[in-house]
């Protein structure tokens, strides 16, 4: 009996040393356990927020350097055409057509619409005529200088030509009134039946030389090309000089 009390406290004490070996191991698996999707703390929280305001903070900086980079382009894009206008305030002032008098004659303007004078005109012009041979009388004219609001006019009266034909793919040639008695030159024998004017070359006052053409205004010098089945021409007077009525930035074109 006694052996059988013994045994009995000897197995009851054996199991109590079990459950006290094991009960801190459950504890310990407990705080170490893996959290639950879902939940989080504070300090996660905290990392997502930081994270999410440095980002907009890069978003912010990078919208700003591409509006910054833009606004300097469209800047910079405008001052070149502020700039390219002003070099060409001079030059659109310079204008050159022709037009028909009442008696039905006809006449050549070149005219400066500036505050400051020209210099270098060289215009071409062709006459065509109404005939059996279909005539044409191509005549480049040079000149020195325009005055500030002032044209250039060539009346059909002083236009001359030769019986020889201008030379094929050649650029024209500009040059001055006939000087002195020339025999080998002719009148126009009647009023063309209109009158074409190519365009017109100058020089500003920056130096720079201009064309105007049918194509409008460009840098360098006229581009027209003889045709090669036109009669040579000329003028043998000097064109008039006369004022104009619209000049300065009123008469821009």
């Amino acid at each position: 009996m006694r052996r059988s009390q013994e045994e009995q406290r000897v197995r009851l004490r054996a199991a109590r040393q079990r459950v006290r070996r094991v009960r801190p191991r459950e504890r310990d698996e407990g705080e170490h356990a893996p959290r639950r999707p879902g939940r989080w703390d504070l300090a996660t929280w905290g990392t997502v927020i930081t994270i999410a305001v440095g980002l907009a903070g890069l978003l912010l900086t990078g919208i700003g350097t591409f509006y910054g980079a833009w606004v300097a382009r469209d800047q910079l894009e405008q001052s070149r055409e502020d700039a390219e206008t002003k070099r060409r305030a001079h030059a659109t002032r310079v204008s050159t057509w022709a037009d028909r008098k009442p008696d039905g004659t006809w006449r050549v303007h070149v005219a400066n619409r500036s505050p400051d004078p020209v210099t270098g005109i060289g215009v071409s012009f062709e006459a065509f005529f109404d005939d059996p041979d279909n005539r044409q009388v191509s005549i480049p004219v040079a000149w020195p200088s325009i005055p500030p609001c002032a044209e250039l006019v060539i009346e059909q009266e002083t236009l001359r030509h030769w019986d020889r034909r201008t030379v094929p793919g050649r650029e024209v040639s500009f040059f001055g009134p006939l000087q002195g008695r020339l025999t080998d030159v002719r009148k126009l024998a009647a009023t063309p039946e209109r009158v074409v004017v190519h365009g017109v070359q100058f020089t500003d006052r920056n130096g720079v030389l201009w064309s105007r053409e049918e194509e409008g205004l460009r840098r360098g010098p006229l581009g027209f090309v003889a045709h090669g089945f036109a009669l040579q021409g000329a003028v043998e007077e000097n064109p008039k000089v006369q004022p104009v009525e619209l000049c300065g930035a009123d008469a821009a074109g």
